[in-house]
């Protein structure tokens, strides 16, 4: 009883091997066959033994001569070598029934690595350690699911790290991820992040991508097509932009800061020395921090280490200011077409001294002409008057 269970196990078990590689290898009539693919089942499109198929260039005709022509010897066993069918992508037909019997398509592959975690593409660049990684497969060989049972086509991922060691699977947040039989089910396919960079070796991983359907890979001579083109990733904690051996940290709203090559402060800051810009009009600020603009006209002021602004005075009058001091500001009126010497302001601190009058000498206003004659006048009768 023992032994007839065994025997029915094992019918079943190689009743099915057939089966799933049959879905694989069948291609169903019209159905897409990639260069380089081999042992295929293309019988389902009527095809026997020492049948020709025939291919036409674009823009022809079928009544006309085909481009060219394979004989088949096993449409059960059948190959697509890159020797016969290089060149001649599209459909090739039965020659004498002039039916479809599969399209020609040349593989492309290509992989590509995300910092999932910042969220760019880290191909062939700097993937901090510790970041979560995706892995996306560009592809048209998603196609292969058209044949019956396949989710997508199988495509293994290959990262050999910088000690030469090759990747069988890789952890992430949702545990173990094999690197092996990925389902491609579209041209564009992402594996989600699957990758935890945290605590692995640091330096550059190379990543490569291949499609192991019937020995794909093993008949693709062109980097691309079955197999994709190497990549790199560097994978370590210091950024290698940064050129100092240290994280680059950049803070936001942070000042630029110019080299001037003076001694640094404490901190390791540069100090910065700014060059005084002489403006070509001086504005001069009363104690209350009110500007006065002073017009020039001629002469050119240049400021001096006293601070003072020297100027020369043209020979022509000069209107009077009128200045109205208070007690805390004072208010000057601007000189208008003159140019003089800033007026500095009283010190606050100092004690305002009283003024005092000083003694003016009087002088004698001379007399009329005619009180002089008058008086000598009556002086000359009251002589006479006298004598008499």
């Amino acid at each position: 009883m023992r032994l007839w269970i065994a025997a029915l196990y094992v019918i079943l078990i190689l009743a099915l091997v057939p089966w799933t590689l049959a879905d694989i290898r069948t291609v169903p009539p019209g159905g897409t066959v990639f260069i380089g693919e081999e042992n295929l089942d293309i019988s389902g499109s009527g095809v026997s033994p020492g049948s020709q198929l025939a291919w036409w260039a674009p823009g022809t005709s079928l009544d006309e001569t085909p481009a060219d022509t394979v004989t088949v010897s096993s449409p059960t066993s059948f190959s697509a070598l890159s020797a016969s069918f290089s060149g001649r992508e599209g459909i090739w037909y039965s020659l004498a029934g002039k039916t479809p019997v599969m399209k020609i398509k040349k593989p492309k592959i290509r992989v590509k690595i995300t910092d999932t975690t910042s969220d760019f593409d880290a191909t062939g660049k700097w993937l901090p350690r510790g970041h979560l990684a995706s892995f996306q497969i560009e592809s048209n060989l998603y196609e292969l699911r058209s044949r019956g049972g396949l989710t997508g086509a199988p495509v293994d991922i290959i990262i050999i790290s910088p000690e030469k060691t090759e990747y069988s699977a890789v952890s992430g947040p949702s545990g173990s991820f094999s690197l092996t039989g990925i389902p491609v089910s579209s041209a564009l396919y992402d594996t989600g992040p699957v990758w935890n960079t945290g605590g692995i070796e640091a330096g550059t991983y190379t990543i490569q991508a291949k499609c192991t359907a019937n020995e794909l890979d093993s008949n693709s001579a062109d980097p691309g097509t079955g197999v994709s083109e190497i990549v790199t990733v560097l994978i370590q904690d210091i950024n290698p932009l940064s050129g100092s051996g240290k994280q680059v940290e950049i803070e936001a709203g942070s000042d630029q800061r110019a080299d001037t090559g003076s001694d640094t402060t404490g901190t390791g800051e540069q100090k910065v020395t700014q060059t005084p810009t002489v403006k070509k009009t001086p504005v001069q600020t009363l104690a209350s921090g009110a500007p006065v603009p002073v017009h020039t006209s001629t002469s050119t002021a240049a400021i001096s280490p006293a601070g003072t602004i020297p100027a020369t005075l043209p020979p022509t009058p000069v209107p009077v200011v009128s200045m109205q001091t208070t007690s805390a500001t004072e208010s000057v009126q601007p000189i208008v077409n003159a140019t003089r010497t800033p007026t500095i302001p009283p010190s606050p601190a100092a004690t305002p001294v009283p003024a005092t009058a000083s003694p003016t000498p009087t002088q004698a206003s001379p007399l009329p002409v005619g009180v002089v004659l008058s008086t000598l006048i009556v002086v000359a009768l009251l002589h006479t008057v006298g004598r008499r």
